[in-house]
């Protein structure tokens, strides 16, 4: 059985490269970056484009918008996502397929846009790919990505790029995966650290937070240090519960409805 769906696998891939250059996604709604919920195939582990003259080494990276790469995203921010493929040899050109994903439910984050003529974007289980419609020339791709709200984490971009000869045949073709993780920066959000407004102790904390202010709060979030909301305490009293929490670095986020909110950073024990 084993063999009867490797086999379909490569005839699947074998066809999409010779009858269509316009991206295997897009017309067999199938997705081979290797991210959480696909099969973990991607053509080139199972024979489709395997290695020949060329042997790929991608990396995907997020730029800012001076072009220096960042390892932290700020909520609602816009980035270019870059893809480059470092090969040997002189390739016809490059196929490429890409997706990100937040990190705390792989649901899409799906917020692309600057396609060349020469990409696409399909949906699967609403998340949003991007790929080539046709051979393109260069080994770097890069499109332009808005981060996502604040308070979704850290998320994920997941990529393959093929470096294709152009003769129409599977042989003498290279792919290679890559992905990387980018953590939400929760210090940049508009806040206003006023210490008068409010004090948290004990800090270090082994299990109550006592939380005091002169000013009424809506809502108070605990991020960890990746990004990830922990808790989100909607009126909350002047005690709060971090018995269940790790033992780590956290940043209580404090907000008091009007427009203003502080950061507080605790250290449980």
């Amino acid at each position: 059985m084993k063999k009867i769906v490797l086999s379909l696998f490569v005839s699947f891939c074998v066809l999409a490269l010779m009858s269509n250059r316009s991206g295997r996604g897009s017309i067999f709604g199938v997705g081979l970056t290797t991210s959480p919920g696909e099969s973990g195939a991607y053509c080139g582990s199972v024979g489709c484009h395997f290695s020949g003259a060329f042997t790929p080494e991608v990396n995907i990276s997020l730029l800012d918008s001076d072009g220096n790469s960042v390892s932290k995203y700020v909520p609602g921010q816009t980035y270019t996502v870059s893809m480059v493929a470092d090969v040997t040899g002189t390739p016809a050109g490059y196929g490429f397929q890409i997706v990100s994903l937040k990190d705390a439910d792989n649901s899409g984050i799906n917020d692309w846009s600057d396609l060349t003529s020469q990409m696409q974007e399909f949906n699967i289980n609403d998340r949003k790919y991007i790929e080539q419609n046709n051979i393109i020339n260069s080994n770097t791709i890069e499109l332009t990505w808005v981060a996502p709200a604040e308070g979704s984490g850290s998320v994920s971009f997941y990529g393959v790029m093929n470096a294709v000869n152009g003769n129409g045949n599977s042989g003498g073709d290279g792919a290679d995966t890559s992905s990387v993780t980018i953590i939400e920066d929760v210090m940049s959000s508009n806040t206003n650290n006023n210490f008068d407004l409010v004090a948290v102790y004990p800090n270090p904390v082994e299990s109550f937070i006592n939380v005091r202010t002169t000013n009424p709060i809506k809502e108070i979030s605990v991020i960890d240090a990746s990004g990830q909301i922990m808790q989100r305490i909607k009126n909350p009293s002047s005690t709060i519960d971090a018995s269940n929490l790790s033992s780590g670095f956290y940043i209580l986020n404090i907000d008091f409805g009007n427009g203003e909110n502080t950061l507080e950073k605790i250290i449980k024990i």
